[in-house]
């Protein structure tokens, strides 16, 4: 079977793709992949409408099997990976279509989704505002959505030295993301990690224990359980 242009697989129909509601109140769905790539991307639009713009829904697409304009290759729309929101609003070609307030919350969702969820807003030769596709490889996907999934929960009995689990890695990343070297960035709770929410305890008038504590997993932004 043919691969779309970020390497996910096309598929055939409509019938192959998954529902995704958007916006209950506004009736908003669109068809989209039905792993991963699409739950993700449906998980990301619907942070668009919340946060960014209310999304129409006559106006606002997902899965089209259909190949890139002057080109042999399949649209990332084809394999049910890219999204186009508020259509008319955003026709492709035209720039600063949302406003720079918008812009940053954009930029807010895609590095809270680890940027694997390009805008076309930053292609470099055709603009495309309305467009948003994933370019995530498949290890890469797979490990946004369940963070996504986790919506920030961390099971405190699972954090500890020695330990290996993805609320470690919730631990680390929520750590990184304020600027500390946490090590090798996987699911280990070692050293470095240790290191890096000492320094974290000092720097916010914490108990420097190196723990992955409630009050220090609730300043990190996590939701302890």
């Amino acid at each position: 079977m043919a691969d779309s242009q970020n390497g996910w697989p096309v598929l055939d129909s409509l019938e192959d793709c998954t529902y995704y509601t958007i916006n209950n109140d506004n009736n908003v769905r669109i068809p989209l992949e039905p792993g991963d790539a699409g739950w993700l991307l449906a998980a990301f639009v619907k942070r668009i409408d919340k946060f960014v713009e209310e999304l129409d829904r006559t106006d606002t697409h997902g899965y089209n099997k259909r190949q890139i304009a002057n080109s042999d290759d399949w649209s990332n729309h084809a394999s049910g990976t890219a999204a186009d929101v508020n259509a008319t609003k955003h026709v492709q070609g035209k720039v600063d279509t949302f406003t720079d307030a918008q812009v940053v919350k954009i930029r807010r969702i895609q590095t809270d989704f680890d940027n694997v969820i390009k805008w076309g807003g930053d292609y470099r030769v055709l603009k495309d505002e309305m467009h948003f596709e994933i370019i995530g490889n498949k290890e890469e996907v797979h490990l946004a959505t369940r963070v996504q999934k986790r919506y920030g929960k961390v099971a405190l009995a699972r954090l500890g030295p020695g330990k290996r689990n993805l609320d470690v890695y919730l631990v680390k990343r929520a750590l990184r993301r304020e600027g500390y070297d946490v090590g090798t960035y996987n699911f280990y709770f070692g050293v470095a990690l240790t290191r890096a929410l000492k320094k974290f305890q000092i720097d916010n008038q914490l108990s420097a224990n190196g723990a992955a504590d409630r009050k220090t997993v609730e300043l990190l932004g996590l939701k302890p359980e």
